[in-house]
């Protein structure tokens, strides 16, 4: 179980909100590149988590063709890999998750989308106070720290968004790069980077608490609502140029 041969990394671990998008993508994509992890552990979440995954899934399945065939679950992806242990934890925080983790000599952690674990606007749902607060989207692989989402940065990338888009549409091309830039930070990851320190005075103030993202279903849906109202107002300023039409 190692990562591709182009990277110093011989041992990865994976973590995830059980069943998420991110999560599969970014497996997905490491199973292809020859990344084979030495274990996965899905984290069943909180029902916040859980709403905001099955929130992704939705997206996913509203911007993709009728006649695809459903995206593999994990246990599906993991089926040809039987060398990897697979875990179903109820917090990935718990003292069960780090004793099954500690069974495993990884080199490297992938968060891909854990309930606490993006820097100028840092929290749950960053993509939605982007779009509400008219910033440009990204992503950013940075260090875990005990502070929410503010260790040093590894690398970034934008979210193409062009004008016509929906919300659903923005979190597919968020999750597409997400998985992206994990693959790319595990070919590049050399053991010892430090990354860029985060630069605090640019956080957008209002988004520094991750509690302020909607606790329930029917405030979630309003302030998704409000995103796709603004996105179809065609006033969202930061539209990706190479994919908008003048």
């Amino acid at each position: 179980m190692t990562a591709s041969p182009t990277s110093p990394v011989r041992t990865v671990g994976v973590l995830g909100n059980a069943n998420h998008m991110i999560l599969r993508l970014t497996l997905q994509k490491l199973l292809a590149a020859g990344t084979v992890p030495t274990f996965v552990l899905e984290d069943l979440g909180s029902p916040a988590m859980v709403r905001k995954t099955g929130w992704y899934q939705e997206c996913w399945e509203k911007t993709t063709p009728v006649d695809t065939e459903p995206f593999p679950t994990v246990a599906e992806m993991l089926a040809p890999h039987p060398g990897v242990a697979h875990y179903t934890v109820d917090d990935c925080n718990s003292e069960e998750a780090c004793a099954l983790m500690s069974r495993h000599t990884s080199e490297l952690f992938l968060l891909a989308n854990t309930r606490v674990v993006k820097p100028y606007i840092r929290g749950s749902l960053p993509f939605l106070f982007a779009i509400l607060d008219n910033a440009p989207l990204g992503i950013t692989l940075h260090h875990v720290l005990p502070a929410l989402d503010a260790g040093d940065m590894l690398s970034t990338c934008s979210i193409p968004i062009k004008r016509g888009d929906t919300v659903a549409d923005m979190i597919r091309s968020a999750a597409i790069a997400t998985a992206e830039l994990m693959l790319q930070g595990v070919v590049d990851w050399d053991g010892t980077t430090n990354g860029v320190k985060q630069d605090e005075s640019m956080l957008l103030e209002r988004n520094r608490k991750c509690h302020l993202a909607p606790r329930t279903k029917e405030l979630f849906s309003e302030f998704c609502a409000k995103a796709d109202a603004f996105l179809e107002s065609r006033q969202y300023r930061w539209y990706d140029r190479a994919v908008t039409p003048e």
